[in-house]
């Protein structure tokens, strides 16, 4: 017949191997939390990097935009001189 001790508030078979219990109850857990956690950081991280390559286009555009801007008021260039380029197509 097994041995049976108190253990968590009631009678329970003891543990005779103490690092299986912990691995069962403790360490198998938090190990899958951890996977859990792995996953969502590297979603999280793909994410991001999606983003952030966004955000450096409409940088690059913004530059760009400004710069063209810049340039015509520089140069006197105003939206009446090339309508083809300030009008929007379709637009009564």
């Amino acid at each position: 017949m097994a041995k049976t001790c108190v253990w968590k508030g009631g009678w329970h078979p003891c543990p005779t191997d103490t690092f299986l219990v912990l691995h069962v109850f403790v360490t198998k857990p938090l190990y899958s939390q951890a996977k859990d956690n792995i996953v969502h950081l590297d979603q999280s991280i793909q994410e991001a990097h999606k983003i952030e390559n966004q955000l450096l286009e409409v940088s690059h555009w913004i530059t760009s935009v400004g710069t063209e801007i810049q340039n015509r008021l520089d140069a006197d260039v105003l939206a009446g001189d090339v309508p083809e380029e300030s009008e929007v197509s379709g637009v009564p």
